[in-house]
């Protein structure tokens, strides 16, 4: 064999050797990366309570969870025992540590992408803690009456999350009814259903495109509907605030809530931290702003959405009607 025949052998099997060693390394990186792409899958498909079982395993099963009735999925986490809820990797700042905690356990709440799916819309905070709340978002889409919010305590550490999530959202996403529509449906809605002195004039403002799901002030299973939302307000006559969900495809009404503040009329009182109800003084009252007392504020909320529940889904304005 010549030198040159030779040459040409070596370079041969040098050119084999070449590719049977880059295809293995090909082969093995595609085979971690499908690995990594199952896992992630894996964590994105997890149910409500899969997840929710997670939890409970990390954190030794100091934990008070609640589901809601309306979307099938949790509303409600808390470490109890003076406990925290566990979460791995680094997070600062109190939106970092709410995403940290939906990245990780979303799904027991429904949420598959929360850096997507939720926007921080406020930062609360007060000599217990602070509060991180969110905003659900569909795409561009707002999600009516949907918030979740993180807690954490002094140390920065998470201790509860509550709230509802709309999950597995399935509407189209571009309205066959203008918003000049949805305004006058509105109007004529609030006009049919509500007794308003003569001369009441009423007025909306601009109607916002979202999903609403009804049923979810109540708590109760109900269905997905783009809808338009529509504040109707009276500029003379009868006080009215109403919020009206028209149905984006065929303009019906979908659900309607009044949202007249003044109907609320509470008093919150304080033991100051005693059992004796003798002792009871009165820490914020309706029309004040927070008080000092965390627990005063929150049992002066927390009273003004029980009452917000019963109104807003069952029309009832007291235990007498």
């Amino acid at each position: 064999m010549s030198t040159s025949a030779t040459l040409r052998s070596i370079n041969l099997y040098r050119l084999i050797a070449l590719l049977t060693i880059l295809g293995m390394l090909l082969f093995t990186l595609s085979t971690r990366a499908a690995n990594q792409v199952s896992a992630a899958e894996e964590l994105t498909n997890e149910s409500a309570i899969d997840a929710a079982n997670r939890l409970v395993t990390a954190s030794g099963g100091q934990l008070a969870i609640r589901y809601s009735e309306a979307t099938g999925v949790a509303r409600f986490v808390r470490a109890v025992e003076g406990t925290t809820i566990p979460l791995s990797g680094e997070a600062s700042s109190p939106e970092d540590k709410a995403y940290n905690f939906f990245d990780q356990y979303g799904a027991m709440f429904g949420i598959t992408a929360a850096r997507d799916q939720l926007r921080v819309d406020k930062v609360l905070s007060d000599d217990a803690g602070t509060t991180v709340r969110l905003k659900q978002f569909h795409g561009s889409l707002p999600v009516f009456n949907v918030t979740m919010a993180v807690h954490l305590n002094r140390d920065g550490a998470v201790t509860a999350v509550n709230g509802t999530f709309v999950p597995n959202i399935k509407v189209r996403d571009v309205s066959t009814l203008s918003a000049d529509f949805a305004s006058t449906a509105a109007i004529d809605a609030v006009n049919a259903s509500t007794k308003l002195a003569e001369g009441t004039q009423l007025e909306t403002t601009e109607p916002v495109l979202g999903i609403h799901k009804v049923g979810l002030a109540a708590d109760e299973p109900g269905r997905q509907v783009l809808a338009w939302q529509v504040e109707v307000k009276s500029i003379s006559g009868t006080p009215v605030r109403e919020f009206t969900f028209v149905d984006a495809a065929d303009g019906s009404i979908v659900e309607s809530f009044d949202a007249i503040e003044h109907v609320l009329d509470r008093t919150t009182y304080t033991t100051n931290g005693t059992n004796n109800y003798d002792l009871a003084t009165v820490c914020r009252d309706e029309g004040d702003g927070p008080a000092v007392d965390p627990d005063c504020n929150a049992a002066h909320e927390f009273a003004g959405d029980i009452y917000n529940v019963f109104q807003n889904g069952f029309r009832r304005d007291a235990i007498d009607g």
